[in-house]
């Protein structure tokens, strides 16, 4: 947001494509980022639901286990890849506060707030 509001700034045309390439960072980073909320309830769902598998035999609850550690694996992996992302998203936010709008400070911050929200 900061970004497209820099790049409109009376006086910044020549700073037009540099704010650009934030603006689309910036619009990467949200899209991956909401992306990987979807998935953390994707990871969730797939760790129920190999709980649910059947139990009966030595077999299935062998493969029940093996289910539930694969999913449980790949549930640990979705919140480590949303700090990361995070962590490469603050790139973004301190060019923004560096060379954006001052008005904007504030944006930048609250933005900055969100992607160290644990």
């Amino acid at each position: 947001m900061v970004a497209n509001l820099s790049s409109h700034k009376a006086g910044w045309d020549e700073r037009w494509a540099g704010f650009s390439e934030w603006a689309e960072k910036g619009q990467q980073f949200k899209e991956e980022l909401l992306f990987l909320v979807d998935e953390d309830t994707r990871a969730f769902n797939r760790i129920m639901d190999a709980f649910g598998l059947p139990k009966g035999t030595d077999e299935e609850k062998k493969a029940r286990k093996a289910a539930i550690e694969e999913a449980s694996k790949y549930a640990i992996k979705v919140p480590f890849r949303v700090m990361e992302k995070s962590l490469e998203s603050m790139q973004v936010m301190k060019s923004m506060a560096e060379t954006g709008m001052e008005a904007s400070a504030s944006d930048v911050g609250v933005g900055a707030l969100c992607a160290r929200t644990p």
